[in-house]
C-alpha cells in the first residue's frame, strides 16, 4: 500500500490562505478545477474551504463573497494524516 506522500508527490497542490476572500478562492478553485482547498497560515494547516462551505455558510446566508474572509467560513475540525501513513 502506498503512502500519502507516494499518493501525492507528483501532484500539484493547491491552497489558500485564512485571509483570502470566498471571492478570491472560488476563482482560483473554479480555475483549477477543484472542490476544496487547504487553508494555511505559513506553513500551519488551519483549516479547509470547499463548494460545500461556499453553499452552507455563505450564500445560504446571504454573505457578500468579496467581503467575506476565508478564516469566518473555512471548516476547522480536521481529520489528518501523516504523510507516511497509508490510505487505510
Amino acid at each position: 500500500m502506498n503512502s500519502i506522500k507516494q499518493l501525492l508527490e507528483h501532484r500539484s497542490l493547491f491552497s489558500v490562505t485564512k485571509d483570502s476572500t470566498v471571492q478570491a478562492a472560488a476563482e482560483y478553485m473554479a480555475l483549477n478545477n477543484i472542490g476544496a482547498v487547504p487553508v494555511m497560515q505559513d506553513t500551519l494547516l488551519v483549516g479547509i474551504f470547499s463548494e460545500r462551505d461556499v453553499i452552507n455558510r455563505v450564500i445560504a446566508k446571504n454573505l457578500i463573497p468579496n467581503d467575506t474572509r476565508i478564516a469566518d467560513v473555512m471548516t476547522t475540525n480536521l481529520v489528518v494524516a501523516e504523510s507516511d501513513e497509508t490510505s487505510d
